[in-house]
């Protein structure tokens, strides 16, 4: 291949981690005979932020100075493209910086190839990667992110060797179904799009592993979705979707991260909380108001973020429920709850209960606070109406409770205040009448000493250990 004359003088260092191709190594045998052996990757000069022409390497050093100065031609995008690449797997493209003549040299992707190659006639960024599509067939990996594309070009379908395939940040509305040829995909990213509906061919990839969808403006997911047998990630954060009932998690058997952060979610995913290899949930900034205790239950469960929503309550949690593993991390920051549930700090290492409405912690949990127990976990319950028990002020600021340790903190305003409330043996009190009532008020105002909005979704009949 010839090399750009702005290169000549000196040659670039090979990007790193990338095997050698026959493309790049025709290049070093033209430029210098003791160059270094170069990487596969495909190179473009960006001086004064155009691509300089490709001219041969053999010339005087008068003509490389009158090369160096003579003004830069559009590249021919054939040029790019050279017999002898169908080994080629993987296509990243390097470009130089203005100061290329000291060798600075930066590793890129095929991506934001319009703000860096000039658009003419003669070549453009879509007319480059249709030629990569026609050109090099067996690629697996292909970046076209940053490229304003409108249309993805239909010559990606060509790529049936394709696993991963990112066209993040461009202007995509639509996949065409002509992209089902893209049969062995593993990693797909299309956020920062248009999307207003998730694309059906994206159901075909039965091979699909990792699918990010973020920062689009989609409505409804299809339940193709649960075609994606595969499927480990799921992100669909920063959309418009208010509901995931079509869908039936509990098929994707395979799923162990979701985040569905960022929507206008009222009901809690169905069928969630059945996985079995579930790590990390991530539904913060939605409108939910329940979940169930079984998502607690998953002992894959690692990581679960439920802050700025609307929750009030928490399920209860099983007195005989004892998990494998602790859970790294609940967040349920943000949201409306009245009351701690002591379960919290039984399970996880890190409790974020942070800018909700709670006034009392527990004797109970006090008097669970031994020195392992406050040393191994950490608790965030700032910004809160705490009155019991009686705390500094300096704990309930989000400034000064990043500094101290507040289990420790609390157990030590309890012992100065000698808190010992004389607390009876429980007894179980079991609420039977019909519907709409009023069990769960009266439940809870025995419990909670005062009386919730009761939400028609929740069973009525609930047994709950009361406490004189």
């Amino acid at each position: 291949m010839p090399v750009a004359a702005s290169t000549i003088e000196k040659v670039p260092s090979p990007a790193v981690g990338r095997r050698a191709s026959s493309v790049t190594k025709a290049v070093s045998k033209q430029s210098r005979p003791q160059s270094r052996r170069t990487s596969q990757s495909f190179r473009f000069s960006n001086v004064s932020q155009q691509t300089s022409p490709l001219g041969q390497v053999k010339s005087t050093s008068n003509e490389m100075n009158t090369n160096l100065l003579a003004p830069p031609r559009p590249p021919d995008p054939s040029l790019y493209i050279r017999a002898g690449t169908s080994g080629v797997r993987h296509l990243f493209p390097i470009h130089l910086t203005d100061n290329d003549c000291n060798g600075g040299v930066f590793s890129r992707s095929i991506s934001r190839l319009r703000s860096r190659t000039p658009t003419t006639e003669l070549c453009t960024n879509i007319e480059m990667i249709r030629n990569a599509c026609s050109s090099i067939k067996t690629l697996q990996h292909f970046d076209v992110s940053h490229n304003q594309l409108s249309d993805l070009p239909l010559d990606i379908s060509l790529l049936t060797e394709l696993e991963t395939l990112n066209c993040s940040n461009n202007q995509l509305t639509d996949m065409a179904d002509l992209f089902e040829q893209l049969k062995r995909l593993k990693e797909l990213d299309i956020s920062f799009n248009r999307f207003s509906n998730l694309p059906i061919v994206i159901y075909t990839y039965k091979y699909l592993v990792r699918l990010n969808c973020e920062q689009n403006c989609i409505t409804t997911v299809d339940s193709g979705l649960v075609n994606l047998k595969r499927l480990k990630f799921l992100v669909l954060d920063h959309n418009k979707l208010e509901t995931t009932e079509q869908i039936d998690f509990s098929l994707m058997k395979k799923l162990e991260y979701i985040h569905i952060a960022n929507n206008q979610l009222i009901k809690f995913p169905r069928g969630l909380h059945q996985l079995h290899h579930l790590k990390n949930v991530n539904l913060s900034y939605n409108r939910l108001k329940s979940f169930p205790v079984d998502l607690l239950l998953v002992n894959t469960l690692d990581v679960l973020n439920l802050s700025h929503n609307l929750i009030a309550k928490l399920p209860i949690l099983p007195v005989t429920y004892t998990r494998g593993s602790m859970i790294f991390s609940i967040d349920l920051s943000f949201n409306e709850l009245t009351k701690f549930y002591d379960y919290l700090l039984l399970i996880a290492l890190k409790v974020d209960v942070s800018n909700n409405k709670i006034r009392t912690i527990s004797n109970d949990l006090v008097k669970k606070l031994n020195n392992d127990l406050i040393s191994s976990r950490e608790l965030k319950i700032h910004n809160n109406p705490l009155t019991q028990p009686a705390v500094p002020l300096e704990m309930l600021i989000e400034t000064s409770a990043n500094t101290i340790n507040v289990l420790r903190m609390i157990r030590s305003c309890f012992d100065e205040q000698q808190v010992d409330a004389n607390v009876r043996q429980g007894f179980k009190i079991c609420l039977i009448g019909p519907k709409k009532s009023g069990k769960t008020s009266l439940a809870s105002c025995l419990e909670e000493n005062m009386p919730v909005n009761i939400d028609e979704d929740i069973e009525a009949t609930q047994e709950r250990i009361v406490h004189g």
